[in-house]
């Protein structure tokens, strides 16, 4: 539910990048020789500038960058959707217990839903563990008794809506809890 804050700041951002970039890129550059033509003869008249007319404003460019930005903007989500997807299906390949508060899936879950994790005394690949930091909207992981090493529980400081992360009876030291602890703002249920 986290996320669906965050999209409209990312819709007002996008939008202010696509009109200023637009603003730069439908301005005319000058000719480089009308701006520094001096005139040296005395037998040449000078040149005049001539004020130039006031045209109608072109929106095309701000258009352009519009749907070029919101283009990018949906693309980028269908991508992460995809992953997000995918880790959950490759977690549940191997057993895990994925549950949402309200029970959607598909992109309702990936829009709506915070997505709980049970993956407690599975033994799982370093490549299904490593992915599960791709699931959007990961709020509680358990991966208690998983054999989980420190470089895989340092993979989790990227989840960035994760509440509570539970690795117990795995055989981690107190320094590296407490190297992790500082890098996350979840709640850590560890057995040290």
């Amino acid at each position: 539910m986290k996320f669906l804050i965050s999209i409209p700041c990312q819709l007002i951002v996008v939008i202010l990048v696509a009109v200023t970039i637009s603003s730069v890129v439908s301005k005319p550059l000058q000719p480089l020789t009308s701006a520094l033509s001096v005139s040296n003869s005395e037998d040449q008249p000078a040149a005049t500038v001539q004020p130039e007319a006031i045209a109608p404003f072109d929106f095309r460019p701000i258009f352009i960058a519009l749907f070029a930005a919101l283009g990018t903007f949906f693309l980028w989500h269908a991508y992460r959707f995809y992953r997000s997807e995918s880790a959950i299906a490759q977690a549940q390949h191997v057993g895990a217990r994925v549950s949402t508060a309200n029970g959607l899936t598909g992109v309702m879950r990936y829009l709506f839903s915070d997505v709980k994790i049970n993956l407690a005394d599975k033994r799982i690949s370093k490549r299904t563990m490593a992915s599960l930091q791709q699931i959007h909207n990961l709020t509680s992981l358990n991966v208690s008794n998983c054999g989980l090493d420190q470089k895989m529980l340092f993979q989790f400081e990227y989840c960035r809506f994760l509440e509570e992360i539970d690795v117990r009876e795995n055989p981690l030291s107190r320094e590296a809890l407490l190297a992790f602890r500082k890098k996350i703002s979840a709640k850590l249920l560890h057995s040290c």
